[in-house]
């Protein structure tokens, strides 16, 4: 889950965060805008995650998603998806495709997942 705060911060970074985690969502990323500042929580052991010493995050849900928080904020493309690019070559990365992989062709999914009702993220301005 996402959400980019401008005006919300306060509810965005509480009361939602404890909404979501209620609710079994397992990561939560808020990008505040004022002041500007990457928030990604892992919300199944209570935690935020920090960045690496090189300003990256890393998903514990997703190996390879990699986000450079500094370059998200500001909008730097080109080292956003070097970053992201690094994650997704990274051994870790294969293993999660090869493992999902192997799960799908055990467990097909269902109708409402082929119409696309699967949503893994979803990202709401507030």
């Amino acid at each position: 889950m996402a959400e980019i705060a401008h005006s919300s911060q306060d509810m965005d970074l509480h009361d939602k965060k404890q909404r979501y985690a209620a609710a079994g969502v397992r990561e939560y990323l808020v990008v505040c805008l004022k002041p500007k500042k990457l928030h990604w929580f892992d919300l199944r052991n209570n935690c935020e995650l920090a960045s690496d010493a090189g300003g990256i995050f890393r998903s514990v849900l997703f190996p390879g998603l990699w986000i450079d928080g500094e370059a998200l904020l500001r909008l730097d493309y080109q080292r956003l998806m070097g970053a992201l690019n690094q994650g997704l070559a990274t051994p870790e990365y294969a293993a999660f495709v090869a493992n999902s992989r192997h799960r799908k062709s055990r467990h097909p999914p269902g109708p409402d997942h082929s119409r696309g009702k699967g949503v893994l993220c979803q990202v709401r301005k507030v």
